[in-house]
């Protein structure tokens, strides 16, 4: 017998790895990448039908826009008047702090766009009837009976008509109404100049009364603290005949004298300040002095058609784009059999709002 040739296999020595499976066509298997061609491949072969849905829905938001009636603007600007007096106080870095903040109620452009919005002087807009028509405003700006529209909404439903802008520079307003009725927005601006007013000159007779009471009670106890002064130093004249100077009684004499003068000092200045309060709450202050009136021929604001017909149709395009996209990719992994991609689409048919219908569409089965 010959002897049978075995390999001979040294210990130190590893065994040969296991052979890597290939594909049919005999290549080793890769990760599935997204590739730009493959997307712009699928665009290129629905752009049709994308160009198509992004045109329809561009026309049918112009045509919505077109159909809308064209709105009006009515503008007025309006300077604010600081006609708030202050109190006559000393000449000094206190004075002049304390004048600042005694200074009441002052009609600044930012006071005066505050007070366009404040509900009170809304409602008093809203609450006006309109000339020459048996109707309110509210009525007119909602197109709706007055019985049928809740108290509640008065307010914020001509806010939403009303744009305010302030220029510090000039320190001016511009009160801004556009409706598509052309006399009802210069009659809402109109009668919003002249609530604010009257709100203006409400609060200022308001402060002014408060102020009045109290500087009547300043005036009362000036004058006590006066009589005072005035009695004491009677007093002292009637006690000492003869007052030697750099003597006590001499020094003493010379404290109650600045006392009455300080005492006729602060009775002066409260009489003053008294008396400018009554002047408050007696005049009617204007708060806004009209620049530049409404217009009696108003220009019809711009629908901005171009602007929203080119968004809506690239929006609608970038939509149909994703949707052409996910249903191709989304096809594609049904087709490879994939498990989790299986599981899905049964779920998905069992929908009532989808069905198998609906799924198969999409997947295009």
């Amino acid at each position: 017998m010959q002897p049978v040739n075995r390999p001979i296999v040294s210990p130190n020595v590893a065994p040969d790895p296991a052979p890597v499976q290939l594909h049919s066509d005999g290549e080793r298997p890769e990760k599935r990448k997204i590739r730009v061609s493959a997307i712009l491949a699928i665009i290129t072969d629905h752009y049709l039908g994308i160009l198509v849905f992004a045109f329809l829905w561009g026309a049918l938001v112009v045509g919505m826009v077109m159909r809308t009636p064209r709105k009006f603007a009515a503008s007025v600007t309006v300077a604010p008047v600081g006609n708030a007096r202050q109190l006559n106080l000393p000449s000094s870095i206190a004075g002049s702090l304390l004048g600042a903040a005694n200074a009441g109620i002052q009609a600044t452009p930012v006071f005066v766009a505050r007070l366009a919005h404040l509900q009170g002087v809304l409602d008093e807009v809203a609450r006006r009837p309109i000339p020459e028509r048996r109707q309110l405003v509210i009525e007119g700006v909602t197109n709706q009976r007055l019985a049928d529209i809740p108290p509640h909404k008065y307010a914020p439903e001509i806010e939403k008509r009303l744009q305010t802008s302030i220029d510090r520079e000039s320190g001016t307003v511009t009160i801004v109404a556009a409706l598509a009725d052309s006399g009802l927005a210069r009659v809402i601006v109109n009668d919003l100049v002249e609530s604010v007013r009257r709100a203006y000159t409400r609060a200022m007779k308001s402060q002014a009364g408060a102020l009045v009471e109290a500087q009547t009670a300043r005036v009362d106890s000036a004058a006590k603290r006066m009589r005072d002064a005035e009695a004491a130093l009677v007093s002292f004249g009637s006690a000492n005949r003869m007052v030697p100077q750099t003597s006590p009684l001499w020094v003493e004499q010379q404290r109650l004298q600045n006392n009455v003068v300080i005492a006729q000092t602060i009775y002066t200045q409260a009489i003053t300040e008294l008396e400018n309060a009554r002047g408050k709450a007696i005049e009617d202050a204007p708060a806004l002095v009209v620049l530049d009136p409404v217009p009696d021929a108003l220009t019809p604001r711009g629908r901005g058609t171009v602007f929203i017909g080119l968004a809506t149709f690239v929006l609608a395009f970038i939509i149909a784009t994703a949707f052409v996209l996910v249903r191709e990719a989304a096809a594609n992994v049904y087709s490879s059999a994939d498990n989790d991609m299986v599981h899905l689409v049964s779920s998905l048919e069992r929908l009532p709002l989808i069905g198998k219908r609906g799924v198969r569409w999409f997947l295009r089965t």
